[in-house]
């Protein structure tokens, strides 16, 4: 491998790692000073799918910081290996999340 493809490699996993880092740890940051009013809203934004209460309440509480600290791992680059192993469920998670009540595609473009 030259020079060029492994700088580019590194960073190309400098620059994902910093996006997916700051989106993360800023999803994390905003949400614990409501931290009981955002788990009550997602308990309700999925009352009418096949997700219990029982579960997204302790699910949204959780997730905050999940993000957090998988975030903030990100930018700093410390355990960054570990930090992904747990980041990348976490995204799945929540995208499945999001496809249960039909939130992937924008508001704009929806039928109903």
């Amino acid at each position: 491998m030259d020079t060029r493809e492994v700088l580019d490699r590194k960073m190309a996993y400098c620059l994902l790692r910093f996006t997916l880092g700051l989106s993360m740890l800023m999803h994390g940051l905003v949400r614990p000073p409501h931290l009981t009013a955002f788990a009550d809203g997602m308990v309700n934004l999925f009352h009418d799918t096949l997700l219990p209460g029982i579960i997204v309440h302790p699910f949204a509480l959780i997730l905050v910081f999940r993000e957090r600290a998988v975030g903030l791992l990100l930018l700093l680059g410390l355990w960054a290996r570990w930090a992904l192993l747990i980041g990348t469920p976490l995204i799945a998670e929540v995208g499945f999340i999001l496809v249960t009540r039909d939130r992937f595609i924008l508001p704009l473009f929806r039928s109903s």
